[in-house]
């Protein structure tokens, strides 16, 4: 029932390697011994947990590890239809399509609208040539019509609530990019899932 626990230092961080000494009485995650689940916290012998990935040790001082973000948000594979819209156009029905669909909105802006466009639109005739031309926001349209098929006679609905939400979008975009890497005189890593294409 008891296991030992020791803890190797490699170069990269930390190593764990558990050992049991009885495997044939260690219940393994069924239960067996009291009919409920045994977890490694209810042997009295038990070492504190260690998370190998969240702390490194060298000599006497331990560091926290640089933890990986979740990645990038990645454009929804398959085909949904779109059963309902609500009076503004944005989809209600089915619900297992309404993140794949926010996600996809997303992914078009950062992948296909190029950052050196300032607005999504404008009425300022000097600013005209950094407003975001028609003909990508129809590209983007396009897109998200090959993963997403709207109802029957919504579809200038759903296009319009669409590109009103790509713009949401793309303002959002561009602050972070500004507060992440502009605001600080930073330039973005290109290696990075987030800001390649």
């Amino acid at each position: 029932m008891a296991y030992r626990e020791e803890i190797i230092p490699v170069a990269v961080g930390l190593q764990r390697k558990m050992s049991r000494e009885q495997d044939n009485n260690w219940p393994a995650n069924s239960g067996e011994s009291d009919g409920g689940n045994v977890s490694p916290s209810d042997n009295p012998d038990n070492m504190e947990d260690v998370n190998p990935s969240a702390t490194t040790h060298s000599g006497d001082t331990a560091t926290s590890s640089i933890r990986r973000g979740r990645g990038p948000t990645k454009m929804p594979i398959g085909l949904y239809t779109i059963t309902a819209l609500d009076a503004d156009g944005n989809p209600t029905a089915p619900e297992s399509a309404l993140t794949p669909y926010s996600n996809a909105i997303g992914v078009i802006v950062k992948d296909d609208i190029p950052i050196k466009y300032r607005h999504w639109k404008t009425r300022d005739p000097d600013e005209l040539e950094w407003m975001v031309p028609d003909r990508d926001k129809e590209l983007a349209w396009e897109r998200l019509k090959r993963t997403f098929q709207f109802p029957e006679g919504s579809e200038e609905l759903a296009k319009h609530k669409a590109l009103q939400r790509m713009s949401l979008s793309f303002k959002k975009f561009k602050m972070d990019l500004t507060k992440k890497f502009v605001k600080k005189g930073l330039t973005p890593n290109f290696e990075d899932p987030n800001y390649r294409r």
